[in-house]
C-alpha cells in the first residue's frame, strides 16, 4: 500500500514512438501535485536523475513521474524503499507506430529503421511494469493512467488481464 504524505514516484515506459513523453508532459501540466524528473542517465550503478531534487519533490509531498526505457525503470527499482509506480504503454498496432515515428523523424530512413528493430526488445519488458496501458487514443491512454495514478495514491491497486495483455504484445511482435 502507498498511502503516504510524501509523493510517490511513476515511471512511463514504452518503445520509441509510443507517446511516453507526450503523456508525461500532459500529466504534469494538468496535475499540478506531479514534476516530471530529468533524467541524466541510465548507465550509471545509481539512478542518474539528481537524488536530491527527487527526494526534495517527494518529502514536500509532490509525484515524480520519470519518462524512461526500461533499462532506466530496472535501475530505479534496485534502489531499497522506494514507492514505485510503474507503467508500460504500448501503441495499437505497429502500422500506427511506424506512422508516429515518420511523422516525428521526417527524412530519417535510417532513425526509423532502428527504432523499429529494437520495438520487439524493448516491448518484451512489459511484465517488468505494474501496468501496461494502450496509446490508441491519448485522451482515453491518459485518463487511464490518471485514473491508475488516483486509485494507487489511495492505495488502491487495480488488476488487469494480463491474458489480453499478452494476447496484445503478442500480435505487436507478429
Amino acid at each position: 500500500m502507498l498511502t503516504t504524505t510524501n509523493g510517490i514516484m511513476f515511471v512511463l515506459s514504452s518503445p520509441s514512438g509510443v507517446g511516453k513523453t507526450t503523456l508525461a508532459k500532459k500529466i504534469e501540466k494538468n496535475n499540478s501535485n506531479f514534476v516530471i524528473s530529468i533524467s541524466h542517465t541510465t548507465r550509471k550503478p545509481s539512478y542518474g536523475t539528481l537524488k536530491e531534487p527527487v527526494l526534495k519533490f517527494l518529502s514536500a509531498g509532490k509525484d515524480v513521474m520519470f519518462d524512461i526505457d526500461w533499462q532506466g525503470t530496472q535501475q530505479l527499482k534496485k534502489i531499497k524503499d522506494l514507492s514505485l509506480v510503474t507503467f508500460f504503454v504500448l501503441p495499437p498496432n505497429i502500422k500506427v507506430l511506424k506512422k508516429r515515428l515518420l511523422n516525428r523523424h521526417k527524412k530519417q530512413e535510417k532513425l526509423i529503421e532502428e527504432r523499429m528493430n529494437k520495438f520487439n526488445e524493448e516491448i518484451s519488458h512489459w511484465k517488468e511494469y505494474n501496468y501496461v496501458v494502450i496509446n490508441d487514443d491519448l485522451e482515453t491512454c491518459y485518463n487511464e493512467i490518471l485514473e491508475i495514478i488516483i486509485n494507487e495514491k489511495k492505495g488502491i491497486n487495480q488488476t488487469q488481464n494480463m491474458d489480453e495483455i499478452a494476447k496484445k504484445v503478442g500480435k505487436l511482435i507478429k
